[in-house]
């Protein structure tokens, strides 16, 4: 009878002791590269004082998109946010409402796994809101805070109560110091400079066996209510969506199975259902090995400047038309549209 009594009160003690843990370093900076992407292009999008176009994405996007040659296009400023998808989905969506004022238009070129998201974490989200954006967990549902919490590995827990604000190496590809200091975009990504560890990488997903996604989707992800929320929520703030495909690898497979054709068939469909815009198909932004850099989702300068026309061609010559009465009204507008800075 005292082993049953006992029990619980070990697991209750266990709990606050690890929560205890938790909370002792909670604000304490480790190093990430993420968390200094991410105040570059906020940087980026507090200066402009007129309507302005806001990627929003993972590093599909930091990889993919030419946004000067966007900015020229569409005669607004752009702030490239694509900065990881690891990040997920709310989190993605979450910075990106800090970017946008009203007047503004989002393109949202989100990575396929984002569509699936379920409340799962990893350890870059976890670093981010333990170390940069506590607040960010009071924003999630209690499914998603359990996670965080049950996931979080004792080494950066350790980590936290040894804080560093170290910057990456410049000798690295990711960091700020690939970062167009102007657009957000990543530099340095030509065919050239797939050497070393971004060829390795490169190779290794040229072998790597096609993603899934049609078979992981599920009608009830918890991303549908994120991204219906996030719709109402641009409305309410006259801001302007327009969804369109990530930048993504070919694969015979993902035209070839049922299950997966049907993910990229009926994807723009089931975003419109929610009362947003999508323009393009998932099918025609998918790229072969010779446009891809070191991942599925990253692009070489030449790719970049494929995928970007391509975008171009599908949006049309201006963006007024999906955005209705939700535009041009911006709180600071000034002139010099299509200045960047």
């Amino acid at each position: 009878m005292q082993f049953w009594t006992a029990l619980p009160a070990g697991f209750l003690l266990a709990a606050c002791v690890w929560l205890g843990l938790v909370y002792g370093q909670v604000g304490n900076p480790t190093p990430s590269w993420v968390y200094h992407a991410y105040q570059l292009k906020q940087r980026l999008a507090d200066a402009i004082r007129q309507p302005k176009i806001v990627i929003v994405s993972g590093s599909n996007a930091l990889f993919g998109l030419n946004s000067s040659l966007i900015s020229q296009t569409y005669h607004r400023p752009v702030v490239n946010q694509g900065v990881n998808a690891a990040m997920l989905l709310p989190y993605i969506l979450y910075r990106s409402q800090q970017a946008l004022k009203p007047g503004d238009i989002a393109l949202l070129p989100l990575e396929y796994p984002l569509y699936l998201y379920d409340g799962a974490t990893n350890t870059q989200l976890i670093d981010q809101i333990l170390a940069r954006d506590p607040g960010f967990f009071w924003r999630l549902g209690w499914k998603e805070r359990f996670n965080i919490l049950w996931e979080t590995p004792l080494e950066r827990i350790w980590q936290g109560y040894h804080p560093s604000d170290a910057q990456p190496p410049v000798t690295v590809l990711y960091g700020v110091h690939n970062i167009d200091p102007a657009t957000g975009d990543q530099r340095n990504t030509g065919k050239a400079r797939l050497v070393g560890q971004e060829l390795r990488e490169w190779e290794g997903h040229r072998d790597m066996p096609p993603h899934q996604y049609g078979k992981d989707d599920k009608p009830d992800n918890l991303a549908w209510r994120y991204l219906r929320d996030y719709i109402a929520w641009a409305k309410q703030h006259d801001v302007c969506l327009i969804f369109v495909p990530s930048a993504f690898h070919e694969r015979a497979f993902y035209h070839e199975d049922p299950i997966e054709r049907a993910f990229y068939t009926d994807l723009p469909g089931k975003v419109r259902a929610l009362g947003a815009t999508y323009v393009g198909s998932p099918f025609d932004y998918m790229y072969g090995m010779d446009d891809l850099f070191n991942t599925e989702y990253h692009l070489t300068d030449e790719g970049r400047q494929k995928h970007t026309a391509r975008l171009i061609r599908d949006l049309g010559p201006s963006l007024e038309p999906y955005c209705g009465e939700t535009s041009p009204q911006h709180p600071d507008a000034q002139a010099n549209p299509g200045d960047n800075r």
